[in-house]
């Protein structure tokens, strides 16, 4: 299982922009059927200090391993936190 960064971008038009750097760098689409590099995922949970920002995974091993195109300073861990938290059923 490869290990993954993730890179914390502020808008959904800065992500499109680096999802298309990632898929040229990777050379996506490609004859295996690959047509994205990542889905837009934005942090969702309003009490965390990251909230409406976008998650760009950033793989650090393995056929997609990109983080040679990123400053290491700028990645981060994955955070349980960046979901809203699930509602208490009543």
């Amino acid at each position: 299982m490869a290990t993954t960064k993730y890179k914390l971008i502020d808008t959904p038009t800065q992500f499109e922009a680096a999802e298309a750097d990632m898929k040229a760098k990777l050379g996506i689409p490609n004859s295996k059927g690959t047509l994205k590099y990542a889905e837009q995922v934005m942090i969702d949970n309003p009490e965390h200090a990251e909230y409406g920002r976008f998650v760009f995974p950033v793989m650090l091993d393995g056929s997609w391993k990109c983080d040679q195109h990123f400053e290491a300073s700028e990645l981060v861990d994955f955070d349980s936190d960046w979901a809203k938290p699930a509602e208490e059923p009543v």
